[in-house]
């Protein structure tokens, strides 16, 4: 059975998904659950698209999961960057407090 474009690229989505939220213990909630609802979308739509036999009718649909992809994977991109910049930010204030510099916490 040939591989479906619509499930390998719902399946690089999710793996996206994965490799981005999860590693990430603290994370804003409400993009997360937004960005499972959109992959959730994604898949319903890869299986409507893949029951149907003429792809005319589901032209929309089409274009509905690409947009969903592009923007998700443009999500993900941003996160990535999020999350490095603070883990950058968060190992430049350890190495400030192994230096010798006290901390004023307790």
């Amino acid at each position: 059975m040939p591989v479906d474009f619509f499930e390998k690229e719902f399946v690089t989505v999710c793996e996206r998904y994965n490799q981005t939220f999860g590693s990430q213990s603290v994370c804003n909630q409400m993009t997360r659950c937004r960005v499972i609802l959109a992959i959730i979308h994604m898949g319903l739509l890869a299986k409507r698209i893949e029951k149907t036999k003429n792809k005319a009718e589901v032209r929309d649909d089409i274009r509905m999961f690409i947009r969903k992809k592009n923007s998700l994977m443009s999500i993900f991109s941003t996160a990535e960057k999020i999350f490095q910049e603070r883990r950058r930010y968060d190992n430049g204030n350890q190495a400030e407090r192994q230096s010798g510099q006290r901390s004023n916490v307790g």
